[in-house]
C-alpha cells in the first residue's frame, strides 16, 4: 500500500476539532475507529463530507474507489492508524530496502535489525540515505496524484510529514 489517504486530512481534523497528532494517538491507543472518534466528538463524519472537494476533480469511477477507501478508513481503526501515522507502510519503500540501505541491508535484515534502526547502522552517508528515501516517496506520491488516488493538497502535507520523519530518523548531525 502506498499510504495514499483518499481524503485530505485537513478536512478530517477540522471536522473532528482535533490535531493530526491527537487523532493518531486516539487510533494508536486502540480505543476505536475514526467513526467512533467522531461520535465521541459529537460530529457526523461521512465520506461525502471528507471527499466533497475531491468529487469534482475525479472521474465517477475514481470517486467510487475513493469513497470505498474512505469508508474503510472510517470503520477500520488499524487501517486508519497505518495510513495516518506510518510512513514506512509504502510499497515504494518496502520493496526497495536494498536500494535504500545498500549492500548491508541483507545482513542487517537477517540479524533482525529493525527498519528504523538500519538508518543508524548502514555505511551510506546520511544525506544520501535521506535523499534515497525521500526520492522514492516523492515519486510514489506523484503517481498517487496522477492517478487521482491522492489530492495535490494532501500530497504536500504528506511530503512535509515524511521529510520531518526522515530528518528525525536520520539526522545529518
Amino acid at each position: 500500500m502506498e499510504r495514499w489517504m483518499p481524503f485530505d486530512e485537513t478536512r478530517l481534523v477540522r471536522a473532528l476539532g482535533l490535531s493530526r497528532s491527537e487523532v493518531y494517538v486516539y487510533l494508536k491507543s486502540g480505543q476505536g475507529s475514526l467513526r467512533d472518534l467522531a461520535r465521541r466528538q459529537r460530529v457526523e463524519l461521512t465520506t461525502t463530507y471528507l471527499l466533497a472537494n475531491r468529487k469534482p476533480l475525479v472521474s465517477t469511477r475514481t470517486y467510487n474507489v475513493l469513497r470505498s477507501r474512505a469508508q474503510r478508513m472510517l470503520t477500520q481503526r488499524h487501517l486508519a492508524e497505518h495510513v495516518i501515522g506510518h510512513i514506512w507502510h509504502r510499497w515504494s519503500i518496502l520493496h526497495d530496502r536494498p536500494g535504500i540501505f545498500g549492500p548491508q541491508y541483507a545482513e542487517l535484515a537477517r540479524a533482525g535489525v529493525g527498519f528504523e534502526s538500519m538508518f543508524l547502522q548502514v555505511d551510506v552517508p546520511r544525506r544520501e540515505l535521506q535523499e534515497r528515501v525521500l526520492t522514492r516517496l516523492r515519486v510514489a506520491t506523484q503517481r498517487g496524484v496522477a492517478a487521482g488516488a491522492l489530492s495535490a493538497q494532501q500530497a504536500v502535507i504528506q511530503q512535509r510529514q515524511e521529510a520531518e520523519f526522515v530528518q528525525i530518523l536520520c539526522p545529518l548531525a
